[in-house]
């Protein structure tokens, strides 16, 4: 709960410091008691102090990228694939088509992944190498996650995720809370 916390105070943070209204992801006014250089300057400290306290050190680069979010009109705006895609295509797809502002974090499949794997659609498995793969769970299959065996350029098999429309359009509705919930 904490964490959710810190990340949704550093979003607020994150976005006030750049000049974006939080709540609509649009620049607001310059002449507004939010423009004060105090007040910028406050907000980018907050952001490094969550930074420092969620990372451990002062990760510039990261402090001030205002995490990952889609609005309520974005998910309806996306455009979904008829296809089968795995979750690197997905999220290429969501930060062409979703990523507007300027400074938001891009979303990673890692992060998708992690979030589908709390909440029981994903779970890991030993392959017959031993290597630690991510796989559906039945929850995860009636989704519409499925994985499947390809074979890459040397003629070794790996193992994939696909994700069908309807497996796209849970994560996108749900997004804030995939990569947010704990």
């Amino acid at each position: 709960m904490v964490l959710d916390e810190l990340k949704e105070i550093e979003y607020y943070a994150a976005s006030l410091a750049k000049g974006i209204d939080p709540t609509s992801k649009t620049k607001f006014d310059g002449d507004t008691i939010l423009s004060l250089p105090e007040i910028v300057e406050y907000n980018k400290k907050v952001c490094e102090l969550i930074d420092i306290v969620r990372y451990g050190n002062r990760n510039k680069q990261k402090a001030f990228l205002i995490p990952f979010r889609l609005t309520d009109s974005e998910k309806q705006r996306f455009h979904f694939s008829n296809d089968e895609i795995s979750i690197s295509h997905f999220c290429t797809m969501i930060n062409n088509d979703c990523h507007s502002l300027k400074g938001m974090d891009k979303i990673k499949g890692t992060e998708i992944v992690k979030g589908l794997i709390r909440m029981g659609y994903l779970k890991h498995e030993d392959d017959c190498q031993g290597k630690k793969i991510k796989v559906p769970t039945l929850e995860g299959v009636k989704l519409g996650i499925r994985k499947v065996i390809k074979k890459n350029e040397y003629g070794n098999d790996y193992s994939v995720n696909l994700y069908n429309l309807n497996a796209q359009k849970f994560i996108i509705n749900n997004i804030n809370e995939i990569l947010y919930s704990m």
